[in-house]
This record gives C-alpha cells, sequence and structure tokens, in this order.
C-alpha cells in the first residue's frame, strides 16, 4: 500500500492498535477512547501503534529498530529518524529549563 493510501485509512479508521497503559497492552481504536498523539508505523509490515503523549517512549521502545514513520495527526509525518531528532531537543530544551 502506498504510504499516501495508509495515512488516509489511519485518518479514517485509526491506527492498527493503541497503547492503553505502561504495561505495553494495546487494543483496536474501536475498543478505546484513547486519541493517540503520536502514530509510528512499522517498515516490514506498514502496522501501526498509536500512544497518547504519556505512552509515547513506551511505544517507540517496543519496536525501536522496526518504525519507519511517525505520524502527529492530524496529518505531519516524519521520518523515525527525524522524529527521534525532535524528541531529543525537546528533552534537551525541558532539562535546560529545569536547571533555570
Amino acid at each position: 500500500m502506498r504510504m499516501k493510501d495508509l495515512i488516509e485509512q489511519i485518518k479514517q479508521q485509526g491506527p492498527d492498535r493503541i497503547l492503553i497503559n505502561e504495561d505495553g497492552d494495546a487494543v483496536s481504536p474501536r475498543r478505546t477512547s484513547i486519541v493517540p498523539d503520536v502514530i509510528f508505523i512499522r517498515k516490514k509490515d506498514q502496522w501501526s501503534l498509536g500512544a497518547p503523549n504519556n505512552l509515547v517512549a513506551l511505544a517507540f521502545g517496543m519496536w525501536e529498530e522496526e518504525w519507519e514513520f511517525a505520524l502527529l495527526p492530524p496529518k505531519k509525518l516524519l521520518k523515525i529518524d527525524h522524529f527521534v531528532y525532535l524528541m531529543d531537543r525537546m528533552i534537551q530544551i525541558s532539562n535546560k529549563q529545569k536547571l533555570h
């Protein structure tokens, strides 16, 4: 499936699963009211996992080497290396603010 078509499908139906807790449990979007802030798309099979902000790091870590894209709804698609860079920068900025 082309990435553009996959993104449209995710917009309409949600990701394949949404992470719902810190234990790593994930369910179909139809079984939860949680709205994902980030949706990761796996390289090998285009399977997707959404996560709310408080579970993004856990979701990323579950298949860290296999993610290809991070989708930030409603339509921002990032290559995974760019997403990781942005997350690192946010952590650095946050840490600097805590020091001051």
